[in-house]
């Protein structure tokens, strides 16, 4: 969650979640919020992503443990 900053547009978040194994990778200009998450932890663990206009609004870690 720390490389995904607010002014990140969908496009570069995108690439960050591909990079680094996270899902869903169904991210357009019209998303507006988005768990990415590792499918081995089952979408315990997860970046909450809040996106505004196509850019990142905000960015936190989120647990259901």
């Amino acid at each position: 969650c720390g490389t995904i900053r607010p002014g990140m547009t969908v496009d570069q978040v995108a690439k960050v979640a591909a990079t680094h194994g996270l899902g869903p990778r169904r991210l357009n200009a019209e998303t507006t919020l988005a768990y990415l998450a590792e499918a081995r932890t089952m979408g315990r663990h997860a970046c909450r992503v809040e996106f505004e206009a196509g850019v990142v609004r905000a960015s936190t870690y989120s647990f259901a443990d």
